[in-house]
């Protein structure tokens, strides 16, 4: 819904998605200071707190594990936010531009934990989603509830988006 505050950073593909929103927001910032990773979490909190209204923060797994000992700082303050980790155990735009230019992308790849049971042990809901309709069961389930929860998306990391398949591959799609 258009009042919930949304905050994204620069990890993977984040910054595209802002640029097709349909919807006006009371609310939105784009964390892409220092062009660098991890810093959604943090700024996600404090916009919080500071609009007192639920907040969606969107972020990679990479960049969570950045700063995941903030999941202790937003369990314990409580604010109604949901961190919503895109997960493909990867640096995905590192992987996609070491495949693009015929290198390992395994070299990025990174076992994450499942950051929905990491969630619950830092005092906030969590769950991991697989399928759309895993997605849209967290989303309900952020909602109708109070406080903070991690809702962990498993992805394909072969799925190529269509910025990145024009940036780094040179593809007309």
């Amino acid at each position: 819904p258009s009042n919930i505050g949304l905050v994204t950073g620069s990890a993977h593909n984040f910054s595209f998605p802002v640029w097709h929103m349909q919807k006006p927001r009371a609310m939105q910032v784009s964390v892409t200071n220092f062009t660098g990773v991890g810093q959604v979490i943090g700024n996600a909190i404090g916009a919080a707190v500071a609009w007192k209204h639920p907040v969606v923060a969107v972020d990679g797994d990479g960049s969570a594990l950045q700063n995941i000992q903030e999941l202790d700082t937003l369990g314990r303050l409580g604010v109604k936010l949901l961190y919503f980790i895109v997960n493909d155990e990867a640096y995905g735009a590192e992987y996609h531009k070491l495949r693009a230019k015929g290198l390992d992308g395994n070299l990025s790849a990174v076992p994450t934990p499942d950051f929905g049971a990491l969630a619950r042990v830092f005092g906030c809901r969590g769950r991991q989603a697989r399928t759309l309709d895993e997605v849209a069961a967290g989303i309900d389930e952020f909602m109708a509830g109070e406080g903070p929860m991690v809702l962990d998306v498993r992805i394909s990391r072969n799925v190529i988006s269509i910025p990145y398949r024009r940036v780094h591959y040179g593809q007309d799609v």
